[in-house]
């Protein structure tokens, strides 16, 4: 066992190097230009670790990363002071390219695969992971190739024998079978929730209806039972810029209806004023109305504050953007991620402790 106790231990089995390539007006089949170009260390669980570390929070990796280029991962991790416990394969670390069109307000992505690991390769990473002593271990990300889809369950069922918390943040069949062992928090999108709970979700109503769903206990749910009694339904949205205005009020009325509490804030706001945008959802909300509602045009303030508030057995709901990495401002298109975001509050929650929240 490590003798260093960590706020934090970031797994992610599949890391990548995420080279933004940004390109005006980018056409497939033609010559583009590109107007600018950076790599960053990356992966779900590394931009967990990334973000924890900035934080002030004591944090490690591991996972699997390709010796043949790994050297902007190590650059990363001694420049923010993250204990490296990754085990190395031969060949080399997954490439994502992303083209950003900053006119057209588009993504491209384009995903290499990565080395595989050896059977004697997931043997040091199990054994690496039960030698560290952690407050929360997250696991995300999605699995290198020839990795079986039951190994988030496998973890989460070891690290849950050994009194760990998990968070959890994967998709597909993965997360099917991870869930089952229950970790403490996940964060589907869209997409992901509707694999779990086998259907289309086409509202925000059916939205808050599949994650109470979700989280129910017995065999009707996936939840465990515990803290059912005052459980709360914490809800934080926004609506996009420059487009349909008339949906947001309805939005803001079905908010207030269904959840508990509500923070309203920015949802890629664009050429719009974004207390404009969010005073639309608020006319839509009526006159004691069930809910709290608040307004924290700041996303990221806005996500750090539900986690911040919520209680044993509450459900915080974070909509809008799903599986986007970015918030677009004006002209500015900036990296943001709602499930990092999410991840790193909610390890700053548990790294103060009982009494400082969630």
């Amino acid at each position: 066992m490590s003798s260093t106790r960590y706020d934090c231990l970031a797994i992610t089995l599949n890391p990548a190097i995420d080279r933004t390539i940004t390109i005006q007006n980018f056409t497939a089949g033609k010559v583009n230009r590109v107007q600018g170009e950076y790599s960053n260390a990356g992966g779900k669980g590394v931009n967990v670790a990334s973000s924890l570390a900035d934080a002030g929070h004591r944090v490690a990796v591991t996972g699997f990363l390709g010796r043949e280029n790994v050297t902007l991962f190590e650059r990363l991790f001694a420049r923010k002071r993250i204990s490296d416990y990754f085990v190395r394969l031969d060949g080399e670390t997954r490439v994502g390219i992303k083209i950003t069109d900053p006119v057209l307000k588009e993504t491209t992505d384009i995903n290499f695969p990565g080395a595989e690991p050896l059977p004697s390769d997931l043997t040091s990473l199990r054994t690496t992971i039960g030698q560290i002593d952690a407050e929360w271990f997250v696991i995300a990300g999605s699995l290198p190739p020839g990795v079986e889809t039951t190994i988030y369950r496998d973890l989460t069922q070891a690290l849950k024998g050994q009194g760990r918390k998990v968070a959890l943040d994967t998709s597909g069949e993965t997360l099917n079978h991870a869930i089952e062992a229950l970790p403490a928090f996940i964060k589907p999108n869209i997409h992901e929730l509707e694999g779990l709970v086998g259907r289309q979700l086409s509202s925000r109503d059916e939205v808050a209806a599949a994650a109470r769903e979700l989280v129910a206990p017995g065999p009707s749910g996936r939840g465990s039972g515990e803290h059912v009694s005052g459980r709360r339904l914490r809800v934080v949205f926004g609506c996009g810029g420059d487009r349909d205005a008339a949906k947001r009020p309805l939005m803001g009325e079905v908010a207030s209806r269904l959840a508990d509490d509500v923070i309203l804030t920015s949802d890629n706001p664009r050429s719009e004023d974004p207390q404009a945008i969010i005073d639309d959802i608020r006319a839509g909300i009526p006159p004691g109305a069930g809910a709290t509602v608040a307004v924290e045009p700041d996303r990221r303030d806005a996500i750090e504050r539900a986690v911040a508030d919520a209680q044993p057995g509450d459900v915080v709901v974070i909509a809008g953007k799903g599986h986007e990495t970015t918030q677009t401002t004006g002209d500015t298109v900036r990296p943001f991620d709602d499930r990092e975001v999410a991840r790193a509050a909610l390890a700053t929650v548990a790294a103060r402790g009982p009494g400082g929240g969630g």
